[in-house]
C-alpha cells in the first residue's frame, strides 16, 4: 500500500480487550457456570477439544470480502485446494512440472473438479439402498410385505382377512360418499333458504320505506294547509314606524275626496 491509499482512523478505549469484565469473578454468569462444575480455563462447547476457552471478541472488517471468506481459507482440505484464487490450479501444475510430480497433481485436480460438479447445485447424490426384490405376487395379484418372516407363512389367512377388509372399506367408502352427497344437498338447501330469507327482508324494508315516505308526504301537506289557514286568520298588524305615514295618506285621501279642498289646491275660484 502506498501513501495514496485511504487512511482509516481507529480509536481504542482504555480496556480494548475487555479484560476487566473477563477477570471479574463476581458477576452472575461466572458464578452460575461454577455451580454446574465449570472452572476458569475450561472451554464451553459440545466437544471439549474444540470448545472456546476465551470470551467472544470483536474483529474489525477492513476488506470487501464476504462474511465467512477468511474462515473458508483457513479450512483448506489440502495443498491443492484453490479456495483463495481461481488460477491456483494452473500454478500448481507449473510447479509440478518443475518438481516432476505433474501426474499426481493433475489427478488430484481432476478429482477435485469432479467433486465440485457432484456437490454443485445440480449434482446428484446416490444413496445405497437395500436388496431389490419383487413386491408383486403373481399368484394372489397383490403386493408382498417383507417386514416380518412370520407374515409370509400366513399369506393365505391374511389374504382372506384382506378381502374382508377390502369389502368393509368399500362399504364404508359408499357410506361416506352418500353422507357427503347428503351434506352437499343440505348445504344447497340452506343456501337457498338464506337467499329467500334475504329477499323477504329486502322486500319488507322496501315496503317500510315506502310507507314512511307516504307518511312524511301527508304530514308535510297537512302542515302546509295549517300554516296557510293560520296566515289567513292573522290580522294586519300596522307597524308603529308607519303610523305617521298612514295618517298623512288618510289626510291626502280626504282632501282629494273634498271638492272645495281640491279647488284650493289648484287655485280655482268659483266666479
Amino acid at each position: 500500500m502506498g501513501l495514496a491509499a485511504t487512511r482509516t482512523k481507529q480509536r481504542f478505549g482504555l480496556d480494548p480487550r475487555n479484560t476487566a469484565w473477563s477477570n471479574d469473578t463476581s458477576r452472575f454468569g461466572h458464578q452460575f457456570l461454577e455451580k454446574f462444575g465449570w472452572k476458569p480455563g475450561m472451554g464451553l462447547g459440545l466437544y471439549p477439544m474444540n470448545s472456546n476457552t476465551s470470551h467472544i471478541k470483536v474483529s474489525i472488517k477492513d476488506d470487501n470480502v464476504g462474511l465467512g471468506a477468511k474462515l473458508k481459507r483457513k479450512d483448506k482440505k489440502d495443498e491443492f485446494d484453490n479456495g483463495e484464487c481461481a488460477g491456483l490450479d494452473v500454478f500448481q501444475r507449473i510447479l509440478g512440472r518443475l518438481n516432476g510430480k505433474e501426474s499426481k497433481i493433475s489427478e488430484e485436480l481432476d478429482t477435485q473438479r469432479k467433486q465440485k460438479i457432484i456437490d454443485g447445485k445440480w449434482g446428484i447424490h446416490f444413496v445405497k439402498g437395500e436388496v431389490l426384490a419383487s413386491t408383486w405376487d403373481p399368484k394372489t395379484h397383490k403386493l408382498r410385505n417383507y417386514s416380518n418372516a412370520k407374515k409370509r407363512k400366513r399369506e393365505g389367512d391374511d389374504s382372506e382377512d384382506e378381502d374382508d377388509d377390502d369389502k368393509e372399506d368399500k362399504d364404508s367408502d359408499k357410506k361416506k360418499h352418500k353422507k357427503h352427497k347428503k351434506h352437499k344437498k343440505d348445504k344447497k338447501k340452506d343456501k337457498k333458504d338464506k337467499k329467500e330469507h334475504k329477499k323477504h327482508k329486502k322486500e319488507e324494508k322496501r315496503l317500510k320505506k315506502e310507507k314512511r315516505a307516504e307518511k312524511t308526504k301527508e304530514t308535510k301537506k297537512t302542515s302546509k294547509l295549517k300554516s296557510s289557514e293560520s296566515a289567513s286568520n292573522i290580522p294586519d298588524a300596522v307597524n308603529t314606524r308607519l303610523s305617521v305615514r298612514s295618517k298623512w295618506i288618510k289626510q291626502k285621501r280626504a282632501a282629494l275626496m273634498d271638492s272645495k279642498a281640491l279647488n284650493e289646491i289648484f287655485m280655482i275660484t268659483n266666479d
